[in-house]
């Protein structure tokens, strides 16, 4: 920036030598990417661990059919956002529309997947399977608490509208753990 006058705004815009330029401030920037979706393959992950009884399967089968679960879950979510999106009328092939929102959504996967690998290395690294699971599940509750924190801020939540906010994450989270709990 060198010497140039930068001043903020009141209206979520800084000016630089009096030209108006998008403040993008630390919270803006989260949410790139389809982050919601990759919120939302966390919770499938940690709730389908939840369930799984780690007990009665070999850590290896509960995880592919996670993932497995995971994959149906994000092609089925893309087929029916098609379904419920696409306008009457709208040029191109079921299929098209379909790959396109199958490449948006894949945040969905990748979103299930640091829960899902999480168990798997700490089972080879020698805890017991069922204790990676409640883990893995407690860190996705601390993930889902810290976004509601984080989108709340961004979207100007202040306040008692914050801790609202940041609570729904956690009693989300807290309810994937209450399953795990009820499920065994």
């Amino acid at each position: 920036m060198g010497d140039e006058s930068v001043s903020g705004g009141h209206d979520g815009h800084r000016t630089v030598h009096g030209h108006a330029e998008p403040f993008r401030s630390m919270w803006s920037r989260v949410g790139g990417a389809n982050s919601t979706a990759a919120l939302y393959g966390a919770v499938v992950a940690a709730g389908l661990l939840s369930v799984a009884d780690e007990q009665e399967n070999p850590t290896g089968d509960v995880l592919i059919g996670s993932l497995g679960i995971l994959a149906v879950f994000w092609l089925a979510h893309s087929y029916t956002h098609v379904l419920g999106t696409r306008p009457a009328g709208a040029g191109g092939t079921l299929m098209r529309h379909m790959l396109r929102t199958m490449r948006h959504e894949a945040a969905l996967v990748l979103g299930g997947l640091p829960a899902l690998a999480f168990v798997g290395v700490a089972v080879l690294a020698g805890l017991r399977p069922e204790v990676a699971v409640v883990a893995a599940i407690a860190v996705t509750g601390v993930v889902l608490t810290v976004c509601g924190l984080v989108y709340g801020r961004r979207c100007g939540a202040r306040g008692w509208d914050l801790a609202r906010e940041t609570a729904t994450g956690a009693v989300l989270g807290a309810v994937v753990l209450l399953l795990e709990i009820v499920a065994h």
